[in-house]
C-alpha cells in the first residue's frame, strides 16, 4: 500500500493531473466496479489515478486496479488516522483532485484537504439514496458537503436525496455504464450444463438476482415474495416448478438469509450461492432478472441484466425507475410488498411477455455507455483544473 516518494515528482514532470478516488472499501461492488471501469478506459495520458480506502473487505478489486496503473493505499478505518495518512498521501503525490464515492470517506476527505496548499478540489459523487445511510454517516457527510467543488449523481433520484438546504445547486447527473457488452449469451449446451448444474430445469423459469447481502437489498421481500409465490401455486405442482430464483452475493447478511430461507421452506425455490465469478454466464442461463431493493442508486447489475436482454422485475426506488422508463419498466412494483413482487415474478410464466420485456431491456441498456461516462467526468476533471 506504500507509494512511491517519487512518484510526486513524476507527475510535475509529466503534466498529467492527479486524481486520488476516495472509497468506503474495495469490494466487489457496482462502485467498486465502476472505478475499475474508469481505470481501464481512462486517458492515462491526461491524468494519474490512485485510490484510497478505509475498509479491507473480502475479494478486494485491489489487484484490477492496480493492473490497470490505479496507485492503491489503504488509510485504515480509524478516521482520525485514516485524515491523518490522507492528508500525508495529498503532499506527497501532490494530488489535484479528490473525488470521493462513498459519505464517510467524503467528510474525512473534505476536511483534509482542506489543510493542503494548494487546495486540492473536491468532488463527490453520490452513488446511492441518503436514506440508506446510518445517522452519524448523514451528519458527517451534511456538516462536510458544502465543501465540495462538484457533486455528481448516478441517477435523479440519488441526486434528489440529499436534504433540500444542501441540494443547491442540485448534484449533476452523470449515468455510468459497461466497459463493453456483456459476452454473448453462451451456447445451448453451455447454458443447459450450467443450469443442469443449479437443478433447474429446462422448463422452469429461472430468475436470477445479483445483490450482496446488505439491509437496503432487502432479501426479506425477495423470500417472503417466494413463500407467496409457493402458496399461490399450492402444494402440489403438476410438473417442474415455474419460477425459482438463483441469487449471486456475499455480504454480511448472507448467513442470516440462508438460516431464513431455510426455516421458511424454500429449498429448491430460492438458491442463495454467495459470491459468484461467473455472473455472466448465470445471466445467460437466466430467463428473467430480480431485484426486491429497499433503497438503490443505479445498480450496476441492472445495467448487466439489461445488457443480457433479461426482462427485469424490480422494486421502483433509486434510478431504476429512470433506467427502465419506456417498455422495459412493466413489471416495476412498490418496494416492501411481498405481494406486488410475488405477483410479477408470477407474470414470468408468459412466454410472450418474456420476449417482449427482453427486447425493451436491450433498448433500454443503450443508454448504459461507459466511454460516455468517463469521457464526461474526466471533462470535469480537466475544467476543474484549468
Amino acid at each position: 500500500g506504500r507509494v512511491g516518494m517519487n512518484s510526486g515528482a513524476q507527475r510535475r514532470t509529466d503534466g498529467r493531473t492527479t486524481v486520488l478516488w476516495l472509497a468506503r472499501g474495495l469490494g466487489p461492488g457496482g462502485m467498486e466496479r465502476l472505478l475499475v471501469t474508469h481505470a481501464r478506459l481512462g486517458d492515462a495520458e491526461r491524468f494519474r489515478y490512485l485510490a484510497a480506502y478505509l475498509t479491507e473487505r473480502p475479494r478486494s478489486l485491489r489487484g484490477e486496479l492496480e493492473a490497470a496503473a490505479v496507485t492503491v493505499v489503504p488509510l485504515g478505518e480509524q478516521p482520525f488516522g485514516a485524515a491523518r495518512r490522507l492528508r500525508s498521501l495529498l503532499v506527497r503525490e501532490e494530488v489535484d483532485i479528490v473525488h470521493a464515492h462513498s459519505p464517510m470517506p467524503a467528510a474525512i476527505g473534505r476536511v483534509a484537504a482542506r489543510t493542503v496548499r494548494p487546495r486540492p478540489k473536491v468532488v463527490y459523487t453520490e452513488h446511492n439514496s441518503w436514506a440508506c445511510y446510518g445517522p452519524p454517516t448523514r451528519v458527517a457527510n451534511a456538516i462536510t458537503y458544502p465543501l465540495d467543488d462538484v457533486h455528481l449523481a448516478v441517477s435523479a433520484d440519488a441526486a434528489g436525496s440529499a436534504p433540500s438546504l444542501l441540494a443547491r445547486p442540485r448534484a449533476q447527473v452523470l449515468v455510468h455504464g459497461l466497459p463493453e457488452p456483456l459476452r454473448e449469451v453462451p451456447a445451448a449446451q453451455s447454458r443447459a450444463e450450467l443450469r443442469k448444474q443449479l437443478g433447474v430445469a429446462d422448463e422452469t423459469v429461472m430468475v436470477l438476482c445479483v445483490a450482496n447481502h446488505r439491509v437496503e437489498k432487502d432479501y426479506d421481500n425477495l423470500m417472503d415474495a417466494m413463500v407467496l409465490l409457493m402458496a399461490e401455486e399450492g402444494s402440489e405442482i403438476d410438473g417442474p416448478i415455474s419460477v425459482t430464483v438463483v441469487a449471486a452475493g456475499a455480504g454480511p447478511l448472507l448467513d442470516g438469509a440462508r438460516r431464513r430461507a431455510r426455516a421458511m421452506g424454500l429449498e429448491g425455490r430460492l438458491q442463495l450461492l454467495g459470491h459468484r465469478d461467473d455472473v455472466g454466464s448465470l445471466m445467460g442461463a437466466a430467463d428473467a432478472f430480480v431485484l426486491a431493493s429497499r433503497f438503490e442508486g443505479l445498480p450496476v447489475a441492472l445495467m448487466e441484466a439489461t445488457t443480457a436482454g433479461l426482462p427485469v422485475v424490480a422494486t421502483e426506488v433509486g434510478g431504476i425507475p429512470e433506467a427502465l422508463a419506456g417498455g422495459a419498466g412493466e413489471l416495476l412494483v412498490p418496494p416492501q410488498n411481498p405481494d406486488a413482487l410475488a405477483a410479477a415474478l408470477a407474470r414470468l410464466g408468459d412466454p410472450q411477455l418474456r420476449r417482449r420485456l427482453s427486447e425493451a431491456s436491450r433498448v433500454a441498456a443503450m443508454q448504459f455507455d461507459a466511454s460516455h461516462a468517463v469521457a464526461a467526468q474526466e471533462s470535469i476533471y480537466a475544467e476543474l483544473v484549468s
